[in-house]
């Protein structure tokens, strides 16, 4: 397959007649490369945007990306796929994300392909083979090389055409809504960062803390994740993971423990100490009523066997549907529903029309389950 032809935008006043351009089409493509490895926030170098056969390569770090925004606002379709990153960028770099959004990705999930890479989606859907390389490319370099430039615009080429094509079998098989309620949750949900007060969900072993000693790992863990947005650092290089738990473990009272801490990089909070003190105490002596709960210490009330059903049906429902169980419910949405947790994602849209209702027979006994031909089945009682 031969290389796009592309164009390459190095100043606003060139993006601003490309944004009037884009904007009067109902569909566009958009990508982004960044890099991310030594900061907190992802620093975005290329911008590339497709439609209707034009295809634009924007320096992000010559011009100001705050131009796109009437873009992203119009009435146009954004394609991104694998969208989670781009739209955190978008977010903080535009300040506005799409006001419709179609996930390439998304769409698979709903077609039985699982969650598949851009190249393999493109093979798959359109029958065309995507060039290989430059996956690694340092985006930062100026200026970029040929093939680099080749494989970024080669990212956003065929969007529009694949986004054309899976709608089209979605539609067919009466999934589009489903994929556009989901592409709009996505949407919704974009947000820059983490939310400081969840960050202690990821420590190791924390959905068995006790009280107390939740209450210490989500104040650390939000000291550190507030630090290094403010230093737009890696999280890792501001307190690593062996030095959070060990202060989880036994947090320290003062400047004495605190040196004794295992892994601690007192380069990385010099000028900071008492302020890291000051979040351990705040743990120590923490109301717990303000203590941020994990979704799944909630979900765990139903009765372990009637998850262990819920999940059976569940698994069988993704396979009679041609729909990854990842994207239908994981574990803790389904327990958290058969528990009567209100508020989970079964509990309206498309999730509860393809699992939540017959789920909710099953629980108010109206069925039971059983094996039929190898698989399972739902039966009147």
């Amino acid at each position: 397959m031969s290389a796009p032809d592309f164009e390459y935008i190095d100043t606003t006043a060139d993006l601003a007649q490309v944004v009037e351009a884009a904007t009067q089409a109902p569909a566009y493509a958009l990508d982004t490369e960044f890099h991310r490895e030594t900061t907190y926030y992802a620093k975005v170098c290329l911008v590339q945007l497709a439609w209707g056969g034009r295809v634009v390569l924007i320096d992000a770090l010559a011009v100001d990306l705050r131009a796109l925004r009437p873009l992203l606002a119009g009435p146009g379709l954004c394609v991104i796929h694998a969208c989670s990153q781009d739209l955190e960028i978008l977010l903080k770099d535009v300040g506005v994300v799409p006001s419709r959004l179609f996930d390439p990705q998304v769409a698979a999930s709903f077609l039985g392909m699982g969650t598949p890479a851009l190249g393999k989606l493109v093979q798959d859907g359109l029958g065309l083979v995507l060039g290989k390389g430059a996956q690694l490319a340092d985006w930062t370099r100026r200026p970029l090389a040929p093939d680099e430039l080749r494989y970024a615009a080669e990212d956003v080429v065929h969007l529009v055409a694949l986004a054309e094509a899976l709608s089209q079998r979605l539609r067919d098989r009466g999934r589009l809504g489903w994929c556009e309620e989901e592409c709009e949750r996505v949407r919704r949900e974009a947000r820059v960062g983490r939310d400081p007060l969840t960050a202690w969900w990821k420590v190791k072993g924390s959905s068995s803390f006790r009280p107390r000693t939740a209450a210490v790992a989500q104040e650390l863990m939000a000291y550190r994740e507030r630090s290094a947005m403010a230093a737009n650092t890696p999280v890792r290089r501001m307190l690593p993971d062996v030095t959070v738990q060990a202060m989880i473990d036994r947090p320290p009272k003062n400047m004495a423990e605190l040196e004794r801490v295992r892994g601690l990089d007192r380069r990385a909070i010099r000028g900071h100490e008492a302020d890291l003190l000051a979040a351990l105490e705040r743990g120590r002596t923490l109301d717990l009523r303000d203590l941020v709960a994990q979704p799944v210490l909630a979900a765990a009330t139903a009765p372990q066997g009637l998850i262990g059903l819920a999940m059976a049906w569940a698994q069988q429902r993704a396979e009679d549907e041609s729909i990854d169980l990842q994207r239908l419910g994981k574990r803790e949405d389904i327990a958290g529903f058969v528990s009567g947790q209100p508020g989970t994602s079964l509990a309206d849209g498309w999730r509860h029309e393809l699992l939540g209702r017959s789920l909710q027979r099953l629980v108010d006994g109206e069925v039971s389950l059983g094996i039929h031909a190898g698989r399972v089945v739902m039966i009147e009682r």
